[in-house]
């Protein structure tokens, strides 16, 4: 998700379960401290998760912060779906 834009209409293939660890894990590939415990636990156990000192030297391209937009965008509509 960071080497290429996702298109909104992909995102419909997910459950918000799915999409919630997509934008996640966008982050998480960064070192960031998640306060969810689920998180915390999800990425803990990836090899790849190397948790940073802090969350506030972490920075996103402008790639990965439209990605976690969109992701937001479909997760909401999902909500407003649900209503």
């Amino acid at each position: 998700m960071s080497n290429g834009l996702l298109h909104g209409s992909e995102l419909y293939n997910f459950e918000k379960q799915q999409l919630r660890l997509m934008r996640n894990s966008i982050l998480a590939h960064h070192g960031y401290l998640f306060q969810s415990r689920d998180l915390q636990e999800y990425f803990g156990n990836e090899p790849w998760y190397h948790p940073a000192d802090s969350n506030e030297d972490i920075q996103l391209s402008f790639l990965e912060l439209i990605n976690i937009d969109l992701i937001k965008y479909r997760e909401k509509e999902m909500d407003a779906e649900q209503q």
